[in-house]
């Protein structure tokens, strides 16, 4: 926005409201814990260097193992509209009563309002396992 890079983390739940917090540069770990479970301990993950003169980047891994990272360079922030990208963790409710939890990524795209965003990472998570999303800026 504005020519600078903003970060938003959204948490919510269906039939509630969502909580918005603004961030800078941070790591956001969510684990999936089935109730009566210990949480996991959470693993060590570094945000990405900021290398190649990108202007934000963010990575993703899953427990210990790196699965992506995506860049926004500088042209970006003149595009119209703003560049994003998305990071999901999340847990469908199918009709069968079964749960579906994942997790995603995206690209940093300029795309129109209502435009898909592709995922470049779209995997399924299991109990226990834990989602960390790291951001440069």
């Amino acid at each position: 926005e504005n020519n600078q890079v903003r970060a938003r983390l959204r948490a919510g739940a269906t039939g509630s409201a969502v909580k918005v917090r603004t961030l800078g540069p941070s790591l956001v770990q969510v684990a999936l814990v089935r109730p009566g479970d210990p949480a996991p301990t959470l693993p060590r993950f570094a945000p990405p260097a900021l290398d190649g003169g990108a202007a934000a980047r963010l990575a993703l891994a899953l427990d210990e193992t790196p699965i992506d990272e995506i860049a926004l360079w500088p042209a970006g922030l003149a595009a119209a509209p703003p560049p994003r990208a998305f990071g999901h963790v999340f847990c469908r409710w199918l009709r069968s009563g079964a749960i579906e939890p994942g997790f995603d990524l995206t690209d940093f795209l300029s795309l129109p309002p209502g435009a898909k965003y592709e995922r470049r990472v779209s995997r399924p998570l299991a109990s226990g396992e834990v989602v960390s999303y790291a951001l440069a800026l």
